[in-house]
């Protein structure tokens, strides 16, 4: 579909597919969705590098997650180099499958999942489907578009504390943080027994979702 006038468009690859000509956002509000998103990768090392088990898993992530992101909303004529979308999805891949394959041991193993590791494999599917353009359904794509807003809004309310807790039937669930000395106070980073409890991921993680969100809607309508 070809670009109106005075709007840039993407030519990213995605999934190994030229998605050119489909406008996202004027070029001022790219260039700052590319840094919300940089920022996001950074908060997200930050946190990795601070702490330890399930959390830097966890953390460690949401890092592929921001950078894929990124790499999306910039410009093909400003990338230095271009990764082909099949690395992408086997990055994402990587990451999913012995996620999913230790939430069914966990559940079999009646063992304790904080429900922030459900979202995250959604979250990882939504980002494989995003890289596999020639697989878009519109019902999945609006039932994306549905679930990244709504998780969106339950990062910037506050309401995922709610999921964030043991999800199975049975089974104690504590995650242990590794000290980070001076300033974890302020940081809120503090010992407790959930999995996402920096305070500062309200607004970074709302950020990344709603992100997303846009994006799978602006791949289905230029689809």
């Amino acid at each position: 579909m070809p670009g109106m006038a005075g709007m840039p468009t993407m030519a990213s690859q995605h999934g190994g597919q030229a998605l050119d000509g489909v406008n996202l956002l004027p070029g001022a509000l790219r260039a700052a969705a590319v840094l919300v998103y940089l920022v996001i990768f950074a908060t997200h090392v930050r946190h990795a590098r601070e702490t330890s088990g399930q959390r830097r898993l966890w953390h460690l992530e949401h890092v592929a997650m921001a950078l894929g992101m990124a790499y999306m909303f910039v410009p093909a004529s400003a990338l230095p180099f271009t990764i082909p979308g099949g690395q992408w999805q086997a990055l994402y891949g990587i990451g999913l499958a012995p996620l999913a394959a230790w939430l069914v041991w966990q559940a079999l193993s009646r063992g304790g999942v904080s429900g922030l590791w459900l979202l995250l494999a959604a979250d990882l599917l939504a980002m494989l489907y995003m890289w596999s353009p020639g697989a878009m359904q519109g019902s999945l794509s609006w039932l994306l578009v549905a679930y990244l807003t709504a998780e969106a809004l339950f990062w910037l309310s506050g309401r995922i504390v709610g999921v964030d807790r043991n999800v199975l039937p049975a089974g104690g669930y504590s995650v242990s943080s590794a000290a980070v000395g001076a300033g974890a106070s302020a940081l809120g980073i503090v010992e407790t027994a959930t999995l996402a409890c920096e305070r500062d991921l309200r607004v970074s993680m709302s950020a990344m979702t709603l992100g997303m969100a846009y994006m799978v809607l602006a791949m289905q309508v230029m689809h």
